[in-house]
């Protein structure tokens, strides 16, 4: 008696409407490799893929790490280059505007201690700025107004610009910055003020020789913009005690 072995082949009959049957035999182990090896092939594909962009992701931020502080460094004063350069241009249009129009009676000339550039504009009545966060302290002969200068606009919009403060105790004056008169003049220009630029808010430490005698002195916090106008104009009594 044989031993039955066996089949190593799928054998297979075609019917086609009224042709004559084709008979078929396909090896058990190409059904198998077109069953399970093409879906175990794809996977595979996938995962190789998948793989390669994880990979080729992680070089690209190790390249990234790598690249040189200096290289950055210049990146970052290039941009502040253009925006520098922007904000010039802006400010040269309002300057030509203004040198346009001339000069004209806001009601500054009576401030006879800052000259008045051609077109200057009072905007004080519905300032931008507050003066805020009020503070102060005194020591060694100097006494310090502290205040943040506050941006409250509607879109916080960058305002740049230069601030002044005056003190006055009793007939005496004192003014901050230092050094805001120049030689033989009895008048002081706009941009003499300490420079500022803030979206939010501008903390001011203004520094003052200490008054001989205790009272009530008046802190005047002026604030002008890039081009001369007077942004802000506000008056904050502080009490000193010596």
């Amino acid at each position: 008696m044989e031993e039955t072995r066996p089949a190593n082949k799928l054998s297979f009959v075609l019917y086609k409407n009224k042709t004559v049957p084709r008979f078929f035999e396909v090896d058990k182990g190409f059904f198998r490799l077109f069953l399970y090896g093409l879906p175990v092939i794809t996977l595979i594909s996938i995962l190789v893929t998948a793989s390669l962009l994880v990979y080729f992701k992680q070089i690209r931020e190790m390249a990234k790490r790598k690249e040189p502080a200096i290289i950055r460094e210049l990146k970052d004063k290039n941009l502040a280059l253009q925006e520098k350069v922007e904000e010039v241009q802006v400010t040269n249009t309002v300057l030509e505007k203004k040198l346009i129009t001339g000069a004209s009676d806001t009601g500054l000339s009576t401030m006879s201690l800052f000259k008045i550039p051609p077109g200057q504009k009072d905007m004080t009545k519905s300032p931008d700025l507050a003066v805020e966060s009020v503070s102060s302290s005194q020591g060694n002969g100097i006494y310090t107004f502290k205040f943040n200068l506050s941006n409250n606009s509607k879109n916080q919009e960058k305002i740049a610009g230069h601030i002044f403060v005056m003190m006055k105790s009793g007939n005496s004056y004192g003014f901050y910055p230092e050094d805001l008169f120049s030689e033989n003049e009895m008048q002081m220009d706009f941009n003499k003020g300490e420079y500022f630029a803030t979206s939010r808010f501008r903390p001011v430490d203004a520094k003052f020789k200490l008054p001989e005698k205790a009272g009530t002195a008046l802190f005047k916090v002026l604030v002008f913009s890039r081009t001369g106008d007077l942004l802000l104009k506000q008056i904050v009594p502080r009490k000193i005690e010596l």
